[in-house]
């Protein structure tokens, strides 16, 4: 498949993974879809998937709807699973929503060793969207955090030995 700009024909690049994991679960979904026969052309091309098919699909193997948002597309039913997953496990009444959940797997992703580009493709965040929730990592600042509990109960303690002393000083 080849994508025209202004009369200039670029071919298609294929998305380069770095994280082996991630490679081999992206693989397996395929393979997966291909011995089902769901979203494939008769050719070897594009490893037997209809490049024009969404690749994601429901427990029914349907593609999942999608909404668009102007120059974006929203992955509509796939975000009203998810709450319903979250809803089904009973979290939604602990205060886990989507977003929450979608930062924590942006954050442990990176953490687990993926890289910020893997991360862009898997979650369609933009690279600065994802600077910023792994800027915003609280467990990150959890060091600074310890610093300044253990810095007031320090200094809880030298009051109370002040205290003391003062007694014995009067």
């Amino acid at each position: 498949m080849e994508y025209k700009r202004t009369n200039v024909k670029i071919p298609e690049l294929p998305i380069v993974l770095a994280n082996d994991e991630l490679k081999r679960a992206f693989e397996k979904y395929i393979k997966w879809l291909v011995e089902l026969g769901n979203n494939t052309i008769p050719h070897k091309h594009y490893l037997s998937l209809n490049p024009n098919a969404p690749l994601f699909v429901d427990d029914n193997l349907k593609p999942f709807t999608v909404q668009n948002r102007g120059e974006s597309i929203s992955p509509h039913a796939m975000n009203r699973l998810l709450d319903q997953l979250i809803k089904n496990a009973g979290l939604w009444d602990a205060g886990v929503r989507r977003l929450s959940l979608v930062r924590t797997c942006v954050i442990e992703s990176y953490k687990a060793g993926m890289s910020t580009n893997d991360i862009m493709i898997t979650t369609g965040f933009s690279d600065d969207s994802i600077s910023k929730i792994l800027a915003m990592d609280y467990t990150a600042f959890s060091p600074i955090a310890e610093w300044f509990i253990k810095r007031k109960a320090t200094k809880q303690k030298r009051l109370e030995s002040f205290k003391l002393r003062r007694k014995w000083m009067i």
